[in-house]
């Protein structure tokens, strides 16, 4: 995989395009998922499967998420977010016209939806950027990024450890730790994505 641009500061952040943010965390939650879901069904080599890899017979984002949502039985509130996540991915992926969030809001009522979502679910843990409506969404969609991130993660460590296979646990967390360094160190909360990966295992030892 390509080493994945590193954004450190709000600069960075108000400067990207916002099409570019949101399809590169995409990529990177559908990476994670897709990891998950071979860890729920003891899918060895993920990226070769013709299920979850990147052949033309795999599934696409929208059918990856889905199948995660269904696999792991989601609770109301995190299946609302992957669903919003999904509809925000699409319209930016397939909508020319829609290339920030400014526009993406008045696209349609399920648009503007998921935008009062996001205030929301999220509001309250960035800071209140009042003259710049563009970054204050982009930090809101980087929380609901990193929620599902984190959910996503910690159902393949409950997998691999409720196997109670040492050895299978001990090459899961080695590989899935390896992925994380590559696909999640470079974002903004990376660290802390990584932090709570270490955390949730430090729970969960033996």
């Amino acid at each position: 995989m390509s080493e994945m641009p590193n954004y450190t500061s709000v600069d960075d952040i108000e400067n990207i395009n916002t099409r570019l943010l949101v399809i590169e965390k995409s990529i990177l939650l559908e990476q994670l998922s897709s990891m998950t879901i071979a860890e729920l069904l003891e899918i060895s080599d993920w990226e070769n499967s013709k299920m979850l890899g990147n052949q033309s017979s795999g599934f696409s984002f929208n059918q990856k998420i889905n199948f995660f949502i269904d696999l792991s039985n989601l609770e109301n509130d995190i299946k609302n977010k992957f669903l919003a996540i999904q509809e925000i991915r699409n319209k930016f992926a397939h909508v020319y016209k829609v290339s920030s969030f400014e526009n993406y809001k008045i696209l349609d009522k399920n648009s503007a939806t998921n935008c009062n979502k996001l205030e929301n679910w999220y509001a309250s843990k960035i800071e209140d950027y009042k003259d710049n409506n563009e970054l204050k969404f982009k930090y809101l969609f980087l929380e609901l990024f990193s929620e599902l991130a984190q959910y996503t993660i910690k159902t393949a460590i409950n997998q691999a450890i409720n196997k109670g296979i040492l050895v299978a646990r001990q090459n899961f967390i080695k590989d899935y730790m390896e992925e994380l360094e590559k696909l999640v160190l470079t974002l903004p909360n990376g660290q802390n994505l990584k932090n709570f990966v270490l955390d949730e295992l430090e729970k969960r030892k033996c």
